[in-house]
């Protein structure tokens, strides 16, 4: 009996810490990885819940999707990424409470722009396995914010948010791509042989584009392609009956 008083005091003075601790994105007294995670998870959902005043809802959201963007740089996990979307789902539910709903909205727009910035370059660090996670995570909040931001501020904002996020993954590819190819062909035994083909091929094109500067080299137009076969023609006969010229004279 007293072992079960004493686990309840012990958890309700955690919670308790948890609730008052100050919230900042990059300090989570728990970790994902950590399998007391789920206090932590608690502890904020009861910090949410004693938050009374909407504006100070909304604040305290916008804290937690920060933190949750710092967890997935660091272990990325449907766990976390479910916990992020939920994030931006209640966000949207809270600006129907909200007196100024346009500036809660835009609060709303900016801080997930940025997140979107953020959460395009941890795509580009983690492992391929934890890419899936990062992806759910940039589609599924913005399809809440897409919603906040349609109901308060119209349909021609809401695409315009819509094109920004679109840029930000579309570089986030231009990004990915730009990592794969500036990878040594030594570094990457898997990689693709025809791409170290292609990059002979590049490095032999710019020497013959190059090599097209002289008309007077007419043995590089003939390696590119623009020659007919009357420039190898008149040096041969004359390279042949040269010797037996010679032999005659002497």
């Amino acid at each position: 009996m007293r072992k079960i008083i004493a686990s309840l005091i012990l958890f309700s003075l955690l919670i308790s810490v948890l609730v008052s601790f100050p919230v900042y994105a990059s300090e989570g007294l728990i970790k994902p990885n950590s399998k007391f995670y789920f206090l932590q998870s608690w502890g904020e959902q009861i910090k949410y819940f004693l938050t009374r005043s909407p504006e100070q809802k909304l604040s305290y959201l916008l804290t937690l999707t920060e933190r949750r963007v710092d967890e997935m740089e660091n272990n990325p996990s449907a766990a976390v990424t479910s916990r992020y979307e939920n994030h931006y789902q209640e966000l949207n539910n809270l600006t129907n409470k909200m007196q100024n709903k346009q500036q809660a909205t835009e609060r709303i727009k900016e801080a997930s722009l940025t997140q979107q910035q953020v959460l395009s370059q941890v795509y580009i660090q983690v492992p391929e396995p934890a890419k899936q996670a990062i992806i759910n995570a940039q589609e599924n909040s913005s399809k809440h914010v897409i919603k906040t931001i349609e109901k308060v501020e119209g349909i021609s904002q809401a695409q315009q948010y819509m094109i920004q996020v679109a840029q930000i993954q579309q570089m986030e590819k231009v990004g990915q791509i730009e990592k794969i190819e500036s990878e040594p062909m030594e570094s990457n035994p898997n990689s693709d042989p025809s791409q170290s083909t292609l990059k002979e091929l590049k490095s032999t094109n710019t020497l013959n584009e190059g090599q097209q500067l002289n008309p007077l080299n007419p043995v590089n137009e003939n390696q590119t392609g623009n020659s007919s076969v009357d420039h190898i023609e008149p040096a041969q006969p004359v390279q042949m009956n040269q010797p037996a010229d010679s032999a005659g004279q002497n």
